[in-house]
């Protein structure tokens, strides 16, 4: 990895950290936010079975731990900034449990079939192409059969990348990444809102556009059917 560094190794090494603290003044109100308040409407009709959630690319756990609120379940967090993972901790909130970690979603450490809901928050656009299919291993692995995938990332609706404006050598990609998981069989597209950076409602311009999808992880994605 020395002789060819990564995206992960850049984040991991600073760039999260130079992420968050040019970022972490907008983080701190999203009880009212578009992506609060639509995850929260698609997985309260299921909250009774949402007891441990996961998100990947957390931040300080802002929106994590405002879900689990609204929810009713314990917060786990992973982000490459351990600055952000330090001033999460900082948070005291007697109202939820929440569990912080410095990590990648390469490298989950959880046991397999651990989580309820897995949300992939605005982080699978900056993963590592060589590392794309590692993460929705990584996923899947810790989402148990019959839980949630929520995806919230850029969904332009064709595939490319642009240069990442804050280092040199790293792009963002932008792509369908629910055809990822959907394409197994494995998983079913319940829910998806669209909306952009800028308005709560669907761009027009594919290059502002930003979906949050929720995903049905299969009980049985191959069931027996009588010929």
């Amino acid at each position: 990895m020395e002789n060819n560094p990564t995206q992960e190794s850049a984040f991991l090494n600073g760039e999260a950290n130079n992420w968050f603290n040019r970022n972490r003044e907008g983080l701190r109100s999203p009880d009212d936010s578009v992506g609060v308040n639509s995850i929260t409407s698609m997985l309260i009709p299921f909250k009774d079975e949402i007891s441990k959630m996961l998100e990947i690319g957390c931040s300080d756990g802002s929106k994590l731990r405002s879900l689990c609120k609204n929810i009713g379940a314990t917060g786990f967090g992973i982000d490459p900034s351990s600055d952000a993972i330090t001033a999460g901790k900082a948070v005291t909130d007697s109202t939820v449990e929440m569990n912080l970690t410095v990590g990648t979603a390469s490298n989950l450490q959880f046991e397999n079939s651990y989580f309820d809901v897995v949300f992939f928050g605005f982080s699978l656009y900056l993963v590592d192409r060589n590392m794309l299919f590692q993460a929705v291993s990584e996923a899947d692995r810790v989402l148990k059969a019959g839980g949630f995938l929520v995806i919230q990332d850029f969904d332009p609706g064709f595939r490319y990348k642009r240069p990442y404006t804050h280092l040199e050598g790293i792009s963002s990609y932008k792509n369908s990444y629910v055809d990822l998981f959907s394409a197994s069989g494995h998983y079913f597209e319940a829910e998806k809102v669209s909306f952009s950076h800028s308005k709560d409602t669907f761009d027009k311009d594919p290059h502002e556009r930003i979906s949050i999808s929720l995903l049905y992880k299969e009980i049985d994605a191959y069931p027996q059917i009588s010929s």
